[in-house]
């Protein structure tokens, strides 16, 4: 399962976001996700793909830009555990 689909999962999941309102362009405010529920999704995304983000919340604006932000943490994680 791809970032994107693991993502939208939790958005439906977690959030109750429905499942087709949601594409890599939407905006999260259209998607009724304010700064406080995208600190919830962002907990959720730590627990799902097993990452630590941080305790600021990103500069994300689409459901893309919090696809990016993970994928970016994860190639992260990945170099740093390589020795």
């Amino acid at each position: 399962m791809s970032t994107y689909e693991r993502i939208k999962t939790l958005m439906v999941d977690k959030r109750k976001v429905p499942a087709d309102r949601i594409a890599p362009h939407i905006a999260l405010e259209d998607l009724g996700l304010d700064s406080v529920e995208l600190s919830e999704l962002l907990f959720n995304i730590e627990d799902d793909f097993k990452l630590k983000l941080g305790d600021q919340i990103p500069d994300v604006t689409t459901v893309a830009d919090v696809v990016a932000f993970v994928d970016h943490a994860l190639a992260h994680r990945v170099a740093s555990a390589k020795p």
